[in-house]
């Protein structure tokens, strides 16, 4: 193997491990943000202080994850019709 080829074996080995890093990066602030987002859900104090429903601000941080407008009015709907019953 020529030291060129070498060279441009190891620049790949560090290539991979950039993305991987940055993969693994990209993959705690979700976490994080999950974990934040269950944190709010799961204290009343928050909640209650900002006047907030839970069911309501469920559906919200929910939509934050999955974006989907569509699912978002169907699923508030659903709460709207439970909440009637």
């Amino acid at each position: 193997m020529s030291d060129f080829n070498d060279y441009m074996g190891k620049q790949e080995v560090t290539r991979r491990w950039k993305a991987e890093c940055e993969n693994a990066a990209a993959r705690r602030e979700i976490a994080q943000r999950n974990e934040r987002a269950a944190m709010l859900i799961s204290q009343h104090e928050p909640v209650a202080s900002l006047g907030l429903d839970r069911e309501r601000l469920r559906l919200a941080l929910r939509f934050l994850v999955h974006g989907d407008a569509a699912r978002l009015e169907r699923e508030h709907h659903e709460l709207k019709v439970k909440e009637i019953q």
